[in-house]
């Protein structure tokens, strides 16, 4: 699937940052904005989420804006607090609209 190469290619390209930067330091800016419309990309075509919370989660409203950081955060540093708010009002969302008449 698409979204799958494009995980992949995220992941190989934030790897060749953080590896070599002082090849691809000087055009950081040019390779996080491209990085950033591809999680965006690959967030949209994977449809994971129910509808209306793709455009409040926080990687996908980060990188809408150009930031790159919950992700590397998240995806490249295992850092699940950047979910854990997201998450946790997804899951009481899903409980009520179970519970619900």
């Amino acid at each position: 699937m698409l979204s799958d190469a494009l995980f992949e290619a995220e992941t190989a390209i934030h790897h060749y940052q953080t590896e070599m930067p002082d090849i691809y330091g000087p055009v950081k800016t040019e390779i996080d904005a491209l990085r950033c419309q591809m999680v965006v990309l690959q967030m949209r075509l994977d449809g994971l989420l129910p509808e209306g919370w793709l455009e409040r989660h926080p990687i996908y409203v980060a990188a809408l804006a150009g930031d790159i950081g919950p992700q590397d955060r998240f995806i490249h540093d295992g850092d699940d607090s950047v979910l854990a708010e997201f998450w946790a009002e997804l899951k009481a969302a899903q409980d009520a609209a179970e519970k619900a008449p």
